[in-house]
C-alpha cells in the first residue's frame, strides 16, 4: 500500500516543477506584496496621496517579476496550471475565452499555481524518508548484502528476515494470532491446545 502511494506521488511530482522552501517562499511574499500594493492604491492615495503612483508601480514591478521568474523555470506549468488547462485540445474560441479569462483572472492563477507547488513542495518533502529508505535499499541490492533473517515462518517455515511483518515466501503475517476460547473467551497463544483459565479443549 505505502509502496503503491509512493509510485502515485512520485509520478504526480515528475510531473510538476519542484521549487526548494526558500524560493517559494520569496515567491509567495512578493505576489502577497504586490497584490497588496496594486489592490491598495485608493487606500494610499487617500492618505499619502502623491505616494499612490510609485507604491502602484512598484506594486506592478514586482508582480511581473514574480511572473517573468514563473516563465522562466515553469512556463509550461505556469499556462496548462499544470496539466489542468488542456490548450492543445480547444478550439480557437475555446482558446480565446480561456486566455482572456487567464489574463483577467491572473492574480487568482498566480495564487492557485503557488498552492499547488506549495502542495507538492509539501508531498516532496513527507516523501523523503521513502525516497532515502528505497536508495540504501538499492545501494544494499547492488552489494549483494544478504538481509538478515530471524526465526521461522509458522506457515511454510521458511526464514524470516530481521524486522520483516510478512513472510517472503508464502505472505502470512508474522505476528500470528491469539486464539480465543470458545467456552469463557480467554484470549491465550496462537499455538496453545487447552484453555488456560477454564482448562477446555481448544480445536486444533
Amino acid at each position: 500500500m505505502n509502496t503503491l502511494r509512493f509510485q502515485q506521488q512520485s509520478q504526480t511530482l515528475s510531473q510538476r516543477h519542484l521549487y526548494s522552501g526558500k524560493p517559494l517562499a520569496t515567491l509567495a511574499i512578493a505576489s502577497a506584496v504586490s497584490t497588496f500594493l496594486i489592490s491598495g492604491v485608493s487606500v494610499f492615495q487617500s492618505s499619502l496621496g502623491w505616494a499612490s503612483g510609485p507604491l502602484a508601480i512598484m506594486g506592478i514591478t514586482i508582480y511581473l517579476l514574480v511572473i517573468a521568474t514563473i516563465m522562466r523555470f515553469d512556463w509550461r506549468g505556469f499556462l496548462t496550471m499544470n496539466g489542468f488547462l488542456k490548450w492543445k485540445s480547444m478550439t480557437g474560441k475555446q482558446r480565446l475565452i480561456a486566455g482572456c479569462l487567464f489574463v483577467a483572472l491572473n492574480v487568482v492563477v498566480l495564487g492557485t499555481y503557488l498552492t499547488q507547488a506549495y502542495q507538492t513542495y509539501r508531498c516532496y518533502k513527507k516523501l523523503e524518508p521513502l525516497r532515502r529508505q528505497r536508495k540504501i535499499a538499492e545501494l544494499e541490492a547492488d552489494l549483494g548484502m544478504m538481509p538478515q533473517t530471524e526465526g521461522n515462518c509458522h506457515r511454510c517455515h521458511q526464514s524470516l528476515q530481521l524486522g520483516a511483518e510478512f513472510c517472503a515466501y508464502c505472505g502470512e503475517s508474522v505476528m500470528e494470532r491469539p486464539r480465543v476460547c470458545p467456552e469463557c473467551s480467554t484470549i491465550t497463544l496462537p499455538d496453545a491446545r487447552w484453555c488456560p483459565a477454564c482448562g477446555a479443549q481448544l480445536d486444533t
